[in-house]
């Protein structure tokens, strides 16, 4: 199964790992379990590995309507979010994307 992970029409300069994980509080590798909505669109995940921030084992990462992202559920992630008013929050131009298995990579 191919993993489609879309962006809205933003304008975002390229920007790579390094520079999005010094501008995140949180960045995690981690699997989408559902979807929850409210005045932003919120994505469960089921965390597999921190790279920076808190360790919760689940964690709730929301996303604008206006240059936000679309996560799958099912898929698996590098995300890196940001903390607003006590909120994880990720947009088009954070730097998240999805992390293919070798076998998906190959299709």
């Amino acid at each position: 199964m191919l993993l489609i992970f879309l962006l809205s029409q933003c304008s975002c300069p390229s920007v790579d790992d390094m520079s999005a994980i010094s501008r995140s509080d949180m960045v995690f590798e981690g699997v989408v379990d559902s979807v929850v909505e409210d005045s932003l669109r919120g994505y469960v995940f089921d965390v597999s590995f921190v790279i920076k921030g808190p360790d919760t084992g689940r964690v709730v990462v929301w996303s604008p309507d206006s240059c936000g992202v679309d996560f799958e559920v099912g898929g698996e992630y590098r995300v890196f979010s940001r903390k607003v008013n006590g909120k994880f929050v990720t947009d088009a131009c954070s730097g998240s994307y999805p992390i293919y298995s070798e076998e998906e990579y190959d299709q």
